[in-house]
């Protein structure tokens, strides 16, 4: 027998915690419904495979991430009032960087099976707050208030802790009208009369792929297309990069800026142990730095800094292995393969050989360089470089591993696979080729299942296999048990929910089938009476 008012009771309990459970699988299953597949695991990664897929991924910011159809993200724009018609970088400094993973799988000639064609940002910041350089408007932060957000203008606004792999941007332009000044706007004649913008200096940068990159790992990406704007830490594929490591990517972009400081065609500026090896620039970059913000070649000259074919800023830092071919146009100073330097940085066996129109070199630092060279054949800037000819860089070049000869007479890498026909990559299709899966990793670019080292130079060694598109990667922690527990829990909960709503049924059905036998004058009353069960 039971009292009937426990009866209700306990059914509503019931229906409650179905409730409960339902939406909590109702959440389970919603991150994966707003992706073509996968559950955002390393052994199933969320799959991209539309621009909304793509632009999703700022939902889920530690997630793993492949893109498994090529995207074109041409007339993709959004409604925020920072980005105007075009796409909004995934991760800021004033909200959560990215940490998770994005990779994509190689076909056997090395390339990525898909990329993101004609992707465009344009990040409008500068123009809504009328901000000149030496305008009349300040900066919200002009009197020492927190730096806003929207700073970095890229695919990846801000990473810290991510790994990417094997993404390539085709025909990417990017735009910032946010403006670069290193240490203050002159309100009048007197230099003593400056507003600080040092609290959000840091934070400003533009580029295809990153554009601020916190303890990342970089590997086999690339980007074409064109960078342009305002802002300084200015570069083609990672405006600033700390802590980071980028390998085998390369760019071939015209960067037209007028930034104060830091900008180059590879990167603007690299610090903290960031380390760039196996990469390569070619493009145009002007550094005029007077074209757009109303700049004074007296300040620039003064405070500029950091114009550089390859990299603009190398603080405590390395590059080894790499060269560039730009093109390079500055109304002040600059230098052919990296502007500044300062600190502990060490660039070794790297070249350059485009040419320089500009007025003057820039110091180079502490001169940490070893076995660099520039060419004899075209006019360029690099004071601690030594000029040599094209067939003594190639002849230096070749000997070295991961190293070939080239069809223009100066040496490329191996390791480095270019797209030479950008219509191998049609919106939704897939390359005949057949596929290399790239090993999955965590978030600190560890992968699990395989367990690699860098070899020492080898002349002799096999060129271009795919495996050397991969980054060489150690040992470390896994989590193969997430998919499983995942899975049990959504077993779990689905057993649940259809073990409550059968009691449920049954006690309701109990309730409405009681038909009650005796004395007419027995009290049904809730709390007294009881009913035969």
């Amino acid at each position: 027998m039971i009292k009937k008012s426990f009866l209700k009771k306990t059914v509503s309990f019931l229906l409650a915690c179905s409730v409960v459970l339902s939406m909590m699988a109702m959440c389970a299953f919603s991150s994966s419904a707003a992706f073509s597949g996968g559950s955002g695991t390393k052994k199933d990664p969320y799959l991209v495979k539309t621009a909304d897929d793509l632009y999703n991924m700022r939902n889920d910011l530690s997630a793993y991430y492949k893109l498994a159809a090529t995207i074109d993200m041409s007339g993709y724009s959004t409604n925020s009032k920072f980005f105007k018609n075009g796409f909004v970088p995934i991760g800021d400094d004033s909200t959560k960087p990215f940490t998770g993973t994005f990779t994509c799988d190689l076909g056997s000639d090395g390339l990525p099976l898909y990329a993101i064609l004609n992707l465009n940002i344009y990040n409008a910041k500068g123009e809504l707050f009328n901000h000149e350089f030496l305008g009349e408007s300040d900066y919200p932060d002009a009197m020492g208030q927190p730096a806003p957000y929207f700073y970095e203008t890229a695919l990846f606004g801000n990473t810290d802790g991510a790994y990417i792999a094997n993404i390539y941007l085709i025909n990417a332009t990017v735009y910032s009208s946010i403006v670069g000044q290193m240490d203050g706007r002159y309100t009048s004649s007197d230099e003593g009369s400056k507003i600080s913008y040092k609290a959000f200096l840091d934070y400003q940068a533009t580029a295809t792929l990153i554009g601020r990159a916190n303890n990342t790992t970089v590997n086999h990406c690339a980007a074409t297309g064109s960078v342009k704007g305002k802002s300084s830490q200015h570069g083609g594929l990672i405006g600033y990069a700390a802590g980071s490591n980028i390998s085998s990517s390369y760019v071939d972009v015209d960067v037209d800026t007028g930034g104060c400081w830091h900008v180059g065609t590879f990167i603007g500026h690299m610090t903290d142990s960031t380390s760039i090896s196996k990469c390569y620039a070619m493009g145009k970059l002007n550094a005029g730095l007077d074209g757009y913000g109303k700049m004074k070649e007296s300040f620039a000259m003064k405070y500029g800094e950091g114009a550089g074919g390859f990299a603009g800023q190398v603080d405590s830092s390395v590059i080894e292995d790499c060269y560039s071919n730009v093109a390079l146009s500055s109304s002040t100073r600059g230098n052919n393969f990296y502007g500044m330097a300062s600190g502990n940085y060490s660039i070794s066996n790297c070249y350059t050989y485009g040419a320089y129109d500009g007025k003057s070199s820039l110091p180079s630092g502490n001169k940490n360089t070893t076995n660099c060279y520039i060419s004899n054949a075209t006019y360029g800037l690099q004071a601690d470089f030594n000029a040599a000819s094209p067939a003594d860089i190639t002849t230096y070049f070749t000997a070295r591993k991961d190293w070939k000869a080239g069809t223009d007479g100066y040496p490329v890498l191996s390791t480095v696979n270019i797209v030479t026909d950008k219509s191998i990559y049609v919106p939704g299709g897939e390359r005949e080729t057949t596929v290399v899966e790239t090993p999955v990793v965590d978030n600190e670019g560890t992968n699990s299942e395989t367990e690699t080292e860098t070899e020492t130079e080898d002349p002799s060694s096999s060129e271009n296999s795919s495996e050397e598109t991969v980054t060489n990667i150690q040992g470390g922690a896994t989590d193969e048990k997430t998919d499983t527990m995942q899975i049990v829990l959504m077993v779990f909960l689905l057993v649940m929910i259809s073990g409550i709503s059968v009691l449920t049924v049954f006690l309701i059905y109990k309730a409405i089938s009681y038909n009650p036998v005796g004395n007419n004058k027995q009290d049904f009353s809730e709390e007294e009476d009881d009913i035969d069960e």
